[in-house]
């Protein structure tokens, strides 16, 4: 039932980023193999730990960087593709986090670009979602310790 809701909140704090600050709208989707060309990850901590991580499609970076800056044609670089995938992890983390009921504080690591991420450790638990929208697909990863979302959920 938690993770459900979990799933659900990662769900709707994406769509909502998406569709207010990019300009796209995205509907979750069975997941397939795409070439995900680029990842950014924050971490955060308060009554419980995790960290949320998202992969990019290239046509989905270029298409948020337009929509974000208003560019119209020309090349998106790959300063451009850095910053905005780490404002887009930023800005869903924040908003998944702001919409946990009975939470207190959480503090918000440095959004960063990773490598590609592994498949989840037997240490943590993941939420993994995958959508797609006209302009590309997109992976969230919400991935938290077993022992403190236990403690969490009871």
């Amino acid at each position: 039932m938690k993770e459900h809701t979990m799933r659900e909140k990662v769900k709707n704090s994406t769509s909502e980023v998406f569709e207010k600050m990019f300009y796209l709208y995205i509907e979750e989707n069975e997941e397939t193999v795409q070439p995900f060309v680029i990842a950014s990850s924050i971490r955060f901590a308060g009554p419980w730990a995790g960290s949320v991580t998202m992969q990019f499609t290239d046509d989905l970076i270029q298409a948020m960087v337009r929509n974000m800056l208003g560019i119209e044609d020309g090349a998106v670089g790959q300063q451009e593709r850095a910053d905005c995938a780490r404002e887009a992890v930023n800005m869903v983390c924040g908003n998944f986090l702001a919409n946990l009921e009975g939470t207190d504080h959480f503090d918000l690591g440095i959004p960063q670009i990773v490598p590609q991420p592994d498949e989840r450790s037997a240490l943590t638990a993941t939420e993994r979602l995958f959508f797609k929208t006209d302009g590309g697909c997109l992976r969230v990863i919400l991935a938290y310790p077993v022992d403190l979302w236990e403690d969490f959920a009871s």
